[in-house]
């Protein structure tokens, strides 16, 4: 099958059995990629013309994608000829992902399972992101990704949530032996996740560290003093772990129109806030969405049934915008590289 690349034009080839990201690395074409099995979307791209299949990875592919014709090309084959819209990035694909170093300059418990890290990068070296973008961390040349969790700063440092993974050797290494001063290796920015138009009213959707590319974007909102309704549904399995939560009201001091709704999802006798599974809160608050862009940020299944929510309420596809993370990799071991978090 032939493979055409819009807008450069460039042109490749693919087998049946390799994927489309597979068969661009073969033949020296970079496409922008990060985890390589389906997670985090970063090679997320627009099927302009002909036909393809995913395998059982794409968890970061949502009902909207498909309805927008997305695909993931790295777990995406070819059925036809295809015509592809897609970023191709100007590093050759047989080098490695550039990484730069970055120092930990603040290392702080936010809650029993999650921890702060401030990173400095040396000068002219910080990435220059978009709010709701991830960064990855390699690690015994792996890459961990973590969402960014700031707008950008004059000074370029950047805030990362790391959240504890039972059994996750990174994430293990970060809790119990990681200090200040310490170096660490990241490549990016990745990702599609970011604000699409920030004249609309905004519904967004956590859950646990889902918070943290959602702060990112609240900063970049706040300086214009955004007067459109703005709304925050958190959901956190009990309440020490709403590790941000006076970070938000900081932030909701710049909106005129701002609520956050706080959701526990499992038992905790000091709670007196909202109980159950978020989304069904979000359900039952806001019946009618179809007035906001839906933003959500968790785990596969959180964001599966907020999309349902979201369509239900009369939401646009194209109005629903999400990031998904996996807490484990997925069955398939062929690739080299895990999923944001991931315990390999």
């Amino acid at each position: 099958m032939q493979i055409v690349l819009v807008p450069s034009g460039t042109a490749f080839s693919c087998e049946s059995d390799e994927t489309i990201l597979a068969a661009a690395k073969r033949q020296a074409i970079n496409l922008a990629s990060a985890c390589e099995n389906g997670t985090c979307g970063a090679c997320k791209a627009e099927v302009v013309s002909g036909a393809i299949i995913h395998d059982e990875r794409a968890s970061a592919l949502t009902r909207t994608d498909l309805a927008l014709c997305k695909a993931l090309l790295c777990c995406a084959y070819a059925r036809s000829d295809l015509t592809i819209k897609a970023t191709e990035v100007a590093l050759r694909s047989d080098q490695p992902a550039a990484t730069v170093p970055a120092r930990v300059l603040r290392l702080q418990r936010l809650s029993p399972s999650v921890v702060g890290l401030t990173l400095r990068f040396p000068p002219g070296m910080a990435p220059a992101f978009r709010p709701g973008q991830f960064v990855g961390i390699e690690w015994q040349g792996r890459l961990r990704s973590f969402s960014i969790a700031n707008a950008a700063r004059g000074d370029g440092t950047i805030d990362l949530h790391i959240g504890r993974v039972q059994n996750g050797q990174f994430t293990n290494h970060v809790f119990e032996t990681l200090s200040e001063g310490a170096i660490l290796r990241l490549a990016g920015p990745f990702g599609e996740f970011g604000i699409a138009d920030a004249q609309r009213p905004m519904l967004f959707v956590a859950g646990g560290t889902g918070i943290a590319p959602i702060i990112g974007m609240l900063q970049a909102l706040a300086p214009s003093a955004p007067r459109q309704p703005i709304r925050l549904y958190w959901g956190c399995r009990n309440s020490r772990e709403f590790y941000t939560s006076a970070q938000i009201d900081d932030i909701a001091a710049d909106f005129a129109d701002f609520r956050c709704v706080q959701v526990v999802s499992d038992d905790d006798a000091q709670w007196r806030g909202r109980s159950g599974f978020v989304h069904d809160i979000v359900r039952s608050d806001v019946p009618d969405l179809c007035q906001f862009d839906v933003y959500a940020c968790g785990n596969p299944l959180l964001v599966r049934a907020m999309e349902d929510v979201a369509i239900d309420g009369g939401v646009p596809p194209a109005r629903f915008f999400a990031d998904s993370f996996n807490l484990v990799p997925p069955p398939a071991a062929a690739d080299p590289i895990p999923s944001r978090g991931a315990t390999a």
